[in-house]
């Protein structure tokens, strides 16, 4: 399945779009959609780059299970970050911690974890994407 990704920011800093698919992320995780199922309804913090002390907002996920999507949906709430997110081309990557993890591999260099019982703690806008298919417009 191939899901084109989608995000907006609106003039009051609304901001919305895809957060996570079943794929193998850059990380090299694979998110089953059993997992993805964890996010919907659970509101996080939004920050800049991972950095836990540059919190810009919040959001609240929403899973699709007929598209197998994780949708996000939330408020820019610091202005410059707003102002900078909507002249530049950005990308987000979920934050959340496993409670298990299991290492899969196909040969000796094709491997790949699978993280399993994931605790959503929060979503950062990148300059990278965790996901390609997730950007910010």
């Amino acid at each position: 399945m191939n899901i084109e990704s989608y995000a907006s920011i609106s003039e009051s800093a609304h901001i919305q779009g895809v957060a996570l698919i079943p794929r193998i992320s850059r990380n090299h995780n694979l998110y089953t959609k059993e997992e993805l199922a964890r996010f919907h309804g659970v509101t996080v913090p939004l920050n800049w780059e991972h950095n836990p002390d540059k919190v810009i907002g919040e959001v609240t996920f929403q899973y699709d299970a007929t598209s197998e999507t994780v949708y996000y949906e939330g408020q820019i709430t610091d202005s410059s970050a707003a102002l900078l997110a909507k002249n530049k081309l950005l990308y987000t990557s979920i934050e959340a911690t496993p409670t298990s993890v299991q290492r899969v591999c196909n040969g000796a260099s094709d491997c790949f974890s699978m993280p399993f019982g994931l605790i959503p703690e929060g979503l950062a806008l990148t300059e990278t994407p965790g996901v390609p298919e997730t950007s910010v417009n």
